[in-house]
């Protein structure tokens, strides 16, 4: 900032300490403060005019005085302004007017004096007025100033936040892609020999099968990396259809335990479920990531999923057993790549962010709270769609 910059931005009350009140009014302290400047103010007026009191005539002492009230309302204000006027009129009678035969040292107001002094208190009050609105003008241009670059850095980051989320999915998109084909000759290969593990000696059978193992985990993983890419990029278009939840949720089990064998799952389906338009295909994900998201945490124990309607919405519980989610852990769950502490090495990360990501394709919200058993408890709704079609008998 400039010296003249620095004395105007204090002339207008625009220094740290003024900017600080929001309100534009000054505090007791600065009230009596500016009262012991007009005080000082007049007391140096006095003392310049006494010092040229026999170069001088009256009109310069007003003058001097005239110049003190200036200041005194440019920099604190009407209070201080009007303290010093009263002042200055009573000096200045006292010491300086020997008009119509008035002796110096003795106090006699004459109206002309009053005339004179209460024009003076008028400039000061008019300046002082003229200042304070000016300081609230500039006080809320300064405010919308700095809003407008609190906003323009908002969305500046914004907007370099989502080139960055959209340049990653790219990249992760392409990468997958480019890395389905080597992987799948690879697993090929790999099943392919299981088939021969008969005649491979027992540490062989084993290495194979590790590899086998880790072809299918990293298979998964692509799978889920396309899957949440074309989710957050608009890429999949829902096929939605009326459909029941509890044919959905049927669907889901019979497949886990298909692969899992026997699961200690407990399903509470309220009665007169309504038929809800959504992707059956994307639901049976949703439902089979968050089983088997619980099943992990909790092996063993058991899970519960249920489902009821509420107004216009289907509400999904799924309740474990386990240590469940802390709350200051239960917003970032649904990040991608996130694994919770004590995740083991079984998941990717992006389990709950396709949930997530599936969840908002249907105009629905999903959260986890804490379950009445102490574990986890994975929530979503998703709207039913309005009043399904009627079927013809």
């Amino acid at each position: 900032m400039t010296p003249r910059s620095f004395s105007i931005s204090r002339i207008l009350g625009l220094d740290a300490a003024s900017l600080a009140e929001s309100s534009g009014k000054r505090t007791a302290l600065q009230r009596v403060t500016g009262v012991l400047a007009g005080v000082a103010v007049v007391t140096i007026c006095t003392g310049i005019g006494w010092l040229v009191r026999d170069y001088t005539n009256q009109a310069f002492q007003l003058i001097l005085y005239l110049l003190g009230l200036v200041s005194i309302a440019l920099l604190w204000g009407p209070l201080a302004s009007s303290v010093a006027a009263v002042l200055s009129m009573l000096t200045f009678d006292f010491l300086f007017d020997d008009s119509m035969a008035k002796q110096l040292y003795t106090f006699r107001l004459h109206p002309f004096d009053l005339v004179v002094f209460s024009g003076m208190l008028g400039i000061a009050q008019l300046v002082a007025w003229l200042v304070n609105n000016l300081r609230a003008k500039t006080r809320t241009a300064l405010n919308l100033a700095i809003e407008q670059v609190q906003l323009k850095e908002e969305a500046d980051i914004a907007r370099l936040e989502a080139d960055m989320e959209r340049t990653r999915s790219t990249l992760l998109s392409a990468v997958s892609h480019d890395l389905r084909t080597p992987l799948a000759s690879i697993k090929m290969a790999a099943e392919t020999l299981a088939t021969e593990w008969s005649t491979l000696k027992p540490d062989e059978s084993f290495e194979w099968a590790s590899l086998l193992g880790e072809v299918e985990k990293l298979d998964r993983m692509l799978n889920n990396l396309l899957e949440i890419t074309r989710l957050e990029n608009g890429f999949i278009r829902l096929n939605k259809s009326w459909q029941p939840v509890e044919e959905v949720v049927g669907a889901v089990l019979t497949r886990l335990e298909g692969q899992k064998g026997k699961l200690p799952i407990t399903v509470s389906l309220a009665k007169g479920l309504p038929l809800v338009l959504m992707d059956g295909v994307l639901i049976e994900q949703l439902l089979s990531n968050l089983l088997e998201n619980a099943i992990r945490y909790a092996p063993g124990k058991p899970v519960v999923l249920s489902v009821d309607c509420r107004d216009d919405h289907i509400r999904v519980a799924i309740s474990d057993s386990g240590s469940g989610v802390p709350k200051e852990l239960q917003e970032r769950v649904f990040d991608k790549f996130y694994r919770s502490p004590g995740a083991g090495d079984g998941g990717t990360g992006l389990g709950l962010a396709i949930c997530k990501a599936i969840v908002k394709a249907h105009d629905g919200t999903i959260w986890v709270e804490e379950a009445p058993n102490g574990g986890a408890a994975f929530i979503f709704t998703i709207p039913t769609g309005g009043v399904a079609p009627s079927i013809p008998a």
